[in-house]
């Protein structure tokens, strides 16, 4: 018979099918990705066999390297100086870099009173939006005497009206792990590891996809399903599914995070206050 590895198609699922074909010993065994759990996603993996990447299995190796280079030098510092047990690696370190140099800059700031213009035109206040005069793009004006010699001499204003146009704007993406943390943080207010928790239990009881990817596209399937559902609805859809770019990097091993079944609006009673307003963040 034939055996299939069918990993996640990232870096660690490819170390993955590398170790299993190593530790069963296989030589023969075909290599299949794919993004989403369905009869048509199988099939077309199962219609495209690969040899195990080695450039991926390397990569992975690679970071696992670096996450020992950093964490055994970083994490100690970091038990002692807390007093906890801590551990840090290539993302902490970078992550407390960045930090460092973001508190550097606040410290340093020097505090600096400058002037702005504002027009008030028969009961109208206008703000002006460049207030440097064309001297230079960050340019703040900090002397008072400078305007109020431009207000004494200012004798006529000209004003340009601009014709009305429309705008066609892009619908923003499914939710990755990133931004469902970010808008369910600012939103709703509740903190980044409940929103991971709450999300955790919505997956696990079958009302949203897998909650942690980087992904912004849903699969074709989703798509269709989607877009039927909308339509029915009344609601205009678009021709073709707007991709959304790739970024270098991502784990795109699962689809991004969305509601299973479209026509549960709204959780049942027994779920909590949290649950159901996360789920309707996701759902819109």
């Amino acid at each position: 018979g034939e055996i299939y590895i069918a990993s996640d198609p990232d870096r660690e699922g490819e170390a993955i099918a590398y170790h299993i074909s190593k530790a069963l010993k296989l030589t023969e065994a075909k290599r299949i990705v794919f993004n989403e759990i369905s009869k048509t996603a199988l099939e077309q993996a199962i219609k495209n066999t690969r040899k195990i990447d080695f450039k991926k299995v390397n990569a992975q190796e690679t970071r696992r390297i670096l996450d020992r280079l950093y964490g055994y030098i970083i994490s100690p510092v970091l038990s002692k100086q807390s007093g906890r047990p801590l551990s840090a690696g290539r993302v902490q370190s970078v992550a407390l870099k960045i930090i460092k140099m973001r508190d550097d800059e606040i410290k340093n700031f020097v505090k600096t009173k400058y002037y702005e213009i504002e027009l008030n035109v028969n009961g109208i206040k206008f703000s002006c939006v460049n207030t440097t005069l064309g001297l230079s793009k960050n340019t703040k004006i900090t002397d008072r005497k400078f305007l109020e010699n431009i207000a004494e001499n200012t004798t006529e204003l000209k004003f340009n009206y601009l014709d009305e146009e429309i705008k066609h704007i892009k619908p923003k993406a499914c939710f990755t792990t990133a931004s469902l943390q970010q808008v369910g943080s600012s939103v709703l207010g509740i903190q980044v590891k409940k929103i991971m928790d709450i999300a955790q239990k919505l997956f696990e009881n079958g009302f949203i996809s897998y909650h942690r990817t980087d992904s912004q596209n849903l699969s074709s399937e989703k798509y269709q399903y989607v877009s039927k559902f909308v339509a029915s609805n009344g609601i205009i859809v678009r021709d073709k599914q707007l991709i959304f770019e790739t970024k270098a990097g991502a784990q795109e091993a699962h689809d991004p995070i969305a509601v299973k079944d479209l026509d549960i609006k709204e959780l049942p009673e027994e779920n909590s206050k949290n649950e159901k307003a996360l789920y309707a963040l996701i759902y819109e």
